[in-house]
């Protein structure tokens, strides 16, 4: 919890640091807070695509084609075989996984919250 309150802080401080130093609009503030909302957005369901193993079928025909056209030795086959086992591996990949889905998740909310509130500010005044 404490981790979501300074990521979210730390987005607002340097959109607000940016806004500053730059000198912009409302509008303009608007639109690269939306713009760089919608990234992350993207970013994010990547992560989530990713993680759900919905490309798990395709990647591995990918993989059965690679070995029908190039055949590998059994030292790479078995190297690639501990990669898969590896539980260390899986777990860093998983937490790294859950941290950047997290990450991208807060910025993305408050990047797109700050261009609503500007948003709403530009209509209002």
């Amino acid at each position: 919890m404490k981790l979501n309150i300074s990521i979210a802080s730390v987005t607002l401080i340097i959109w607000l640091l940016l806004i500053n130093m730059k000198k912009l609009l409302l509008l303009e503030i608007i639109d690269v807070t939306f713009l760089v909302g919608m990234i992350t957005l993207v970013i994010f369901a990547i992560i989530v695509i990713i993680e759900s193993k919905f490309l798990n079928l395709f990647t591995n025909g990918f993989k059965k084609i690679n070995y029908l056209l190039f055949p590998q030795s059994r030292a790479s086959k078995r190297a690639e075989e501990l990669a898969d086992n590896d539980q260390k591996l899986i777990e860093w990949k998983s937490s790294v996984k859950g941290i950047a889905k997290r990450v991208t998740a807060i910025i993305t909310i408050t990047t797109m919250g700050t261009s609503l509130v500007c948003l709403a500010l530009y209509y209002l005044v």
